[in-house]
């Protein structure tokens, strides 16, 4: 089969990407236009087609008055028993760097819905995501905002925090897991297990010249996460 890029083409960013027994999907950002977060669907990876909005009630999001590329950032989606799960943050300004966000979490049996009345689960910076332990507890993590006089010190770490995914309870204390990278500023965390270890997937450096993709492992999900000495430069 002969692909070609981009397989989809347009007005796609932050893309989640999800395998559900033969399906994929992604989910990708829509900032300040409704509805909000659309998903595509796929059989193989090439062909992709819109499959739906998953925030498609008004009520359940104000977007009015917010800055030109805010709105609707780094949708995750995720897959656990039974039900789609998607976390997402609203961002209203772009006008200072003190904006701990909310973010907020809706669960669905099918991508087609129906959504459930989103929650709010923090707000302590933006890119939130979900990881599923195969223990069956399940998990909250996203970055952290600095709150510093000094703008450059715009990033304080990467949290994980346990959560309810039926409620959006959270429980404990949030853990800092990881403290950044020296590609810069760190942001859109994933984590995933595979062969008993954990691996810690986050955009660096920025969205501009610089950009990176890089990788930590840890045995343990709490950390301490080992960076690569080497990391995938996107532009």
């Amino acid at each position: 089969m002969i692909v070609e890029n981009p397989v989809i083409r347009g007005f796609s960013p932050d893309p989640s990407l999800l395998k559900v027994g033969e399906d994929y999907y992604i989910a990708t950002s829509t900032f300040e236009w409704f509805p909000g977060v659309a998903i595509y669907h796929s059989k193989d990876l090439v062909n992709w087609e819109l499959s739906d909005y998953a925030l498609k009630n008004d009520t359940w999001m104000d977007l009015s008055g917010i800055d030109t590329s805010c709105g609707i950032w780094a949708p995750n989606l995720t897959y656990d028993k039974g039900r789609f799960y998607l976390l997402y943050t609203i961002v209203y300004t772009n006008h200072h760097w003190y904006k701990d966000t909310w973010n907020y979490m809706t669960s669905a049996p099918s991508v087609h819905g129906p959504w459930t009345e989103p929650v709010a689960l923090n707000r302590s910076g933006f890119d939130p995501s979900l990881f599923h332990d195969d223990d069956g507890r399940n998990y909250l993590v996203n970055m952290v905002m600095g709150h510093h006089p000094d703008e450059t010190h715009r990033f304080d770490g990467i949290d994980v925090q346990e959560i309810n995914e039926e409620t959006g309870e959270l429980y404990g204390k949030p853990v800092r897991v990881f403290t950044g990278s020296k590609f810069g500023f760190t942001e859109g965390p994933n984590i995933f297990k595979h062969n008993g270890e954990y691996y810690l997937f986050c955009a660096a450096g920025g969205t501009e010249s610089g950009h990176a993709e890089i990788v930590a492992r840890s045995k343990n999900l709490f950390g301490p996460y080992e960076e690569t000495e080497k990391s995938l430069f996107l532009t």
